[in-house]
């Protein structure tokens, strides 16, 4: 049976803890990807500036959780991840603006910023990966049992 592709896809974009979904025809471009994620992005720097000024108590924000200040497109790009057999993200490899969805991602798949410095440079892409449950490490039960004497 042929797999039938929608015509509207579903992207997640992805930075620090942030996800932005985004919705777009198959035959947008990553450029329009973009245009759509930069009000998003302009509206979450104002709430941060906004919160700072607030004086009720919220979890203290680290350095490395502020986003960088976006007025237009042209201050980050889009990568898509490469990963190892295991699934770990070994690197990021940008996006063509240009180039149009459907023959770049797939449905519902995450893709990551990467934003650029004052002089211009991008920077490493920052992304906190939340931990899968199956993968921790689970204690042996056998060893808190307590023996019983006999």
């Amino acid at each position: 049976m042929k797999k039938i592709t929608p015509k509207v896809f579903q992207i997640l974009a992805k930075t620090h803890r942030l996800t932005i979904f985004l919705s777009a025809p198959v035959t947008a471009t990553i450029t329009d990807l973009k245009s759509q994620a930069l009000p998003a992005l302009e509206r979450y720097s104002t709430v941060q500036e906004e919160n700072e000024d607030v004086d009720i108590d919220l979890p203290p924000v680290k350095q490395d959780d502020i986003l960088p200040k976006v007025t237009e497109i042209s201050d980050f790009e889009f990568c898509k991840a490469k990963r190892d057999r295991a699934g770990k993200i070994i690197e990021f490899d940008v996006l063509d603006a240009k180039a149009v969805i459907r023959e770049t991602l797939s449905n519902w798949e995450s893709i990551y910023f990467r934003f650029r410095n004052e002089a211009g440079k991008l920077q490493d892409v920052e992304i906190e990966e939340p931990v899968d449950s199956d993968q921790e490490e689970v204690p042996d039960p056998k060893g808190k049992r307590k023996e019983h004497p006999t």
